[in-house]
């Protein structure tokens, strides 16, 4: 599978005005009536949203090793071919999503549910979708963050990492 920079992104809204002001109501009344680390019935768990963004949603649990980034897109397409939890829009999450993701780490159903720690050889890292080419230009980098350090980073593709799988919500 390869990286796909439009599926990567957050969920846009649409052009006509009518149905962006639709998706944009059906956004507040989701995020009006949850709480960071609410469990879903379908079994994932609500982590908030960006600015201006969709509501996201985390799979309760980590995928189960370190994945190298192409290692985790199989993953991901995996978890969509099995619709997982009842979806079949799993993808890894961008940058911001995983800064978002860490600061709900500790709420309520997410609450102990990362393998990270800084003995794996994840080093704790995380993988995000937002890659870019090394300085030198002659490998793809992949931004991560350290959840137990609790900071951004950088990676080659071809090291582990952990994944969490998000998706955004859609309207009913």
């Amino acid at each position: 599978m390869s990286y796909q920079p439009d599926k990567a992104r957050s969920v846009p809204l649409p052009q006509q005005p009518q149905a962006r002001s639709q998706l944009q109501k059906h956004h507040r009344a989701i995020a009006a009536r949850k709480s960071a680390g609410d469990r879903m019935r379908d079994g994932s768990v609500y982590i908030g949203q960006l600015p201006g963004g969709a509501p996201l949603f985390a799979a309760p649990e980590d995928a189960p090793l370190a994945l190298s980034f192409s290692e985790a897109e199989d993953y991901v397409a995996k978890l969509n071919s099995e619709k997982a939890h009842g979806h079949g829009d799993w993808r890894m999450p961008t940058k911001e999503e995983l800064w978002l993701l860490y600061g709900q780490r500790h709420a309520g159903a997410l609450k102990d549910t990362f393998n990270y720690n800084s003995y794996d050889e994840s080093d704790g890292a995380y993988w995000s979708s937002t890659l870019e080419k090394s300085i030198k230009g002659d490998y793809l980098m992949a931004h991560t963050f350290i959840f137990y350090g609790g900071y951004p980073g950088r990676d080659d593709v071809k090291c582990k990492a952990q994944l969490r799988p998000i998706r955004s919500a859609k309207p009913a």
